[in-house]
């Protein structure tokens, strides 16, 4: 989500950034689905002989409450310090490599990748590593794979130096044993509502659905941030009138809307709102894929700061990472867990 008084950041299907109000600058294999944690997912039973529910089963029931959260934990081995910010996280399905976008090489943003320490649950900071195939002169931010091949990317980047106008792009990696290998040649516009996002207005923040079919992205063509999809027509092009708002999520009283990330199935969404002068993570659920959302509901978890946003959810549902400038200063990123 963009935030006013700062600079908007791009997307690979990198995608998103967080609206932050009033501040300035934005804030396992690869090839499987991540396994269930034991200890939140496994179904279990309940002591009546009913199966436990899993951490999706709430967030799809919109039945979670503060007891279901953690204490938000930093990742500091992601941090350079200094006057350094780490964005939009995405993680991938099997849990072993983080995508996130900072500020620690250059004053643009750009997208790395960080990777587990070997025989650890924790990501290792020397481990990080840019996706250099895809940076040039512009900004681009929060990267979002198709599937589980993280070969196809789509992501914002900012346009012929202007750091406040963005268009969405596809990038192809071409080496899919090389996290940071994609093909510069592949990296073209991304056609949604039946132009390349080239224009005076900003879009970012995108979702891709895991069959590539669906994007979901926040556009501020109306004065403000607010959430559409873009629709393939079939053949892989998404033509023009294929973007729509996303039903139900836009007009619940929040002043913008961003930072769309769903699960697997996607029938539960986690965006950013910005309300009463703080951006926060909100959450909705669906019965498919053709239906509205039902009314978006706050995440019960700590907000000690003005800034929580950028949010991904696990495939599993049992962590939510996000940033937020919580600890004082910049953005960094958090994780909390969801336990049923």
């Amino acid at each position: 989500m963009t935030r006013p008084g700062m600079r908007s950041l791009g997307l690979v299907v990198l995608a998103a950034c967080s609206f932050k109000a009033g501040a300035a600058g934005d804030a396992g294999s690869i090839d499987g689905p991540r396994a269930l944690d034991a200890a939140h997912d496994t179904g279990g039973g309940g002591g009546d002989g009913s199966a436990k529910p899993t951490c999706l089963d709430l967030w799809r029931a919109g039945t979670l409450g503060s007891g279901n959260f953690g204490a938000p934990r930093e990742l500091t081995q992601l941090e350079r310090g200094g006057n350094i910010v780490e964005r939009d996280p995405s993680v991938t399905l099997d849990g072993s490599a983080i995508f996130f976008s900072s500020n620690r090489l250059t004053n643009d943003l750009d997208i790395f990748v960080a990777t587990l320490a070997p025989g650890s649950d924790a990501f290792d900071g020397s481990s990080i590593a840019p996706i250099g195939t895809i940076d040039d002169a512009a900004d681009q931010q929060k990267i979002t794979f198709a599937g589980s091949d993280l070969d196809i990317a789509v992501f914002a980047s900012s346009v012929e130096g202007d750091s406040q106008n963005f268009e969405l792009a596809f990038a192809i990696r071409s080496n899919t044993s090389n996290l940071t290998s994609f093909n510069e040649a592949n990296v073209a516009p991304f056609q949604v509502s039946g132009h390349v996002i080239d224009d005076e207005n900003v879009q970012n923040d995108p979702w891709i659905s895991p069959d590539g079919k669906r994007v979901y992205y926040a556009d501020s063509s109306s004065g403000e941030q607010k959430l559409l999809v873009a629709t393939d027509d079939g053949t892989g092009n998404f033509p023009g009138g294929a973007s729509a708002p996303v039903a139900n999520i836009n007009n619940d009283g929040g002043d913008n809307h961003a930072d769309a990330t769903l699960s697997q199935d996607e029938l539960v969404i986690v965006v950013s709102e910005v309300r009463n002068g703080a951006t926060t993570l909100y959450y909705a659920s669906r019965a498919d894929v053709g239906s509205a959302f039902g009314t978006p509901q706050v995440v019960p978890m700590s907000y000690p700061s003005n800034h929580t946003g950028d949010g991904h959810l696990t495939a599993d549902g049992c962590e939510l990472y996000f940033s937020s400038d919580r600890s004082g200063g910049n953005d960094h990123i958090f994780v909390v867990d969801v336990t049923p």
